[in-house]
């Protein structure tokens, strides 16, 4: 399937297209870990404020089947957006806005990541209980 093509076409019928900085596919479809339940996770990222984004991602998802899951860069956890820059680039405005981007989130990921550990691992122990 060229979800490229779907999605670039539906941003550009929502009149989103010139606000998307990336999309990127994501998740077990980019990695082709795939199975018949596997949703198709994509990631859009809107310059837009907060409301507006959310509107937009109700929008996209009302035009799209159920299988799909759009998700909006700008809102994710950290460990999310990181998880993002592993997948597949569908779309992009500027080259450099997702490299610099990629960046920054791999940074802000690595000051995170410290703290995430340990709640994951304090979590587990209370898990263990």
């Amino acid at each position: 399937m060229d979800f490229k093509k779907m999605i670039v076409d539906l941003l550009r019928k929502k009149k989103l297209l010139r606000k998307t900085a990336f999309v990127f596919l994501y998740g077990s479809v980019s990695r082709g870990e795939a199975t018949p339940l596997s949703d198709i996770d994509i990631c859009i990222s809107l310059n837009l404020p907060a409301k507006e984004r959310l509107r937009a991602r109700i929008s996209l998802l009302a035009d799209l089947p159920e299988r799909y899951d759009i998700t909006i860069f700008e809102d994710l956890p950290i460990y999310v957006q990181r998880e993002v820059f592993q997948g597949k680039l569908l779309y992009t405005s500027n080259q450099k806005i997702v490299m610099t981007t990629a960046l920054e989130t791999i940074r802000n990921y690595e000051d995170f990541k410290p703290y995430y550990d340990y709640y994951i691992a304090k979590d587990k122990s209370l898990v263990e209980i």
